[in-house]
């Protein structure tokens, strides 16, 4: 498999612009208001005040509430502070048991439903930049916490850090199927969440869908987002699946492949290979810290085709988190 090329992106969100005028995000900020208006009246345990929909989060996903009691439980902490997500993604307090939040909801509910300031997207456009996924953060801390670290070595680092960042995008994934799309679309375009959702939530609910075809979608989703952040090309990853997962129903494996496929080449080409060259000298010694002395490493092989070590990890990630 070859490695893929570079490609020019707007971003991490495919959102309207300002350019597009301000009655292009009127439907948008009604449906953002309706769905502020369906907020539980009864807080939730570890409920993060200011955070954008943390407690419709909490009552609304099982995932989510999981994902904040494994955090809490392995006794990661929060802080508020002024912290946009462009420098969450750049920061290597990703490395650390805390995680800084903007508690700007009520900025950012106010800048969609005032009768004046609706007016003008702007703000709206700039508070939602102080909004980063806590379930993001959360289970890349978690998985920290849940793998061995990674084996010494510039490229068994790499591998390790895509194998989490595959695992943690997959788990957006389940947490915006379990949510169903309305609320996941919502969501997504102000921040609190980085994933749209799809039908797959429903049809599980629904039992039109097996709760194991369903992992093994995610399987696929959180493999082809490996080889992507490898640098593979998606035509050549497309045309190796149905022999990586010849047992998957094919619609299923290729709804998988399109969604996966859809990670913003920006945060391939860009923001992940920069995080990296900063950070990726201090991974190694960081998560060994928390280990046992002598603990086995981690190291994930360097044929693609080789999946066997990397569903293993992913199959005990998604038992863990309840997917």
């Amino acid at each position: 498999m070859s490695k893929r090329q570079p490609s020019k992106s707007t971003g991490r969100l495919a959102i309207p612009s300002t350019q597009k005028g301000a009655s292009s995000w009127v439907p948008y900020f009604r449906r953002l208001a309706a769905l502020a208006s369906q907020r539980p009246r009864t807080p939730r345990a570890g409920e993060l005040a200011g955070q954008p929909f943390d407690r419709e989060l909490l009552a609304w996903s099982k995932l989510f509430a999981r994902s904040r009691a494994l955090y809490l439980g392995l006794g990661g902490r929060f802080e508020s502070a002024l912290v946009s997500s462009p420098r969450t993604l750049s920061s290597d307090i990703l490395l650390e048991p805390r995680i800084e939040y903007s508690p700007i909801e009520r900025e950012l509910l106010w800048s969609v439903t005032d009768p004046n300031q609706s007016r003008d997207p702007s703000h709206f456009l700039t508070v939602r930049t102080y909004c980063a996924s806590l379930f993001h953060e959360q289970n890349h801390r978690i998985l920290w916490s849940h793998m061995p670290a990674p084996a010494p070595g510039r490229e068994s680092v790499r591998r390790y850090l895509h194998l989490a960042e595959a695992l943690v995008i997959a788990s957006d994934m389940a947490l915006a199927d379990e949510i169903g799309p309305e609320r996941a679309e919502t969501l997504y375009h102000c921040g609190p969440i980085y994933s749209r959702g799809t039908d797959l939530g429903e049809k599980l609910r629904a039992r039109k869908l097996t709760r194991r075809d369903y992992r093994n979608y995610l399987h696929v989703a959180a493999y082809v987002t490996y080889l992507l952040l490898e640098g593979l090309e998606y035509k050549e990853i497309k045309a190796a699946l149905p022999k990586l997962y010849p047992a998957l129903d094919a619609k299923l494996r290729d709804r998988a492949l399109d969604r996966a496929g859809n990670l913003d080449p920006s945060f391939i080409e860009v923001t992940n290979p920069s995080w990296q060259e900063k950070h990726a000298h201090r991974v190694g010694p960081a998560l060994t810290r928390s280990k046992p002395a002598g603990a086995p490493r981690l190291e994930l092989p360097e044929d693609p085709a080789d999946t066997r070590l990397f569903y293993l990890w992913a199959e005990s990630w998604y038992e863990k988190l309840g997917t």
